[in-house]
């Protein structure tokens, strides 16, 4: 179980669980979107680890905007939709510092889905709001 403790942003708790990703091992990639942060929580963990954002909301790719969407990879980089900065960065395995751009879009979007298909290319959906 992750969270479960009540909204907060340490380590033991979640605060706005918009996205999560389950690999075949049962750990859990949780996107905290109100703690702007990616979570990784393993299984009969007490608590999870930050592996992406942590440092407020913001624009600098050391952090995430407000987020809706998620995607982990078979080489678990973390893909994140950030609404608030209308953007989606990747997030390499192992890296906690600093997230590069995948895609940018100059209009706000609602929330983009991720997702690859069989032969690794990319799928981009996005749905606008006016």
């Amino acid at each position: 179980m992750a969270g479960g403790n009540g909204a907060g942003s340490t380590s033991d708790k979640l605060n706005g669980p918009w996205g999560i990703y389950v690999t075949s091992n049962q750990t859990m990639y949780i996107l905290d979107s109100y703690n702007y942060r990616v979570l990784r929580w393993t299984v009969g963990d007490p608590l999870g680890y930050i592996i992406v954002g942590g440092n407020g909301n913001g624009a600098a790719f050391t952090q995430i905007g407000t987020s809706y969407g998620i995607f982990v990879d078979s080489q678990l980089n973390i893909y994140v939709s950030e609404y608030g900065n209308q953007r989606v960065t990747k997030w390499t395995n192992g890296n906690t510092t600093a997230g590069v751009l995948v895609r940018f879009d100059y209009y706000s979007m609602h929330n983009i889905l991720i997702y690859f298909n069989s032969g690794g290319w990319w799928k981009w959906c996005w749905k606008y709001t006016r």
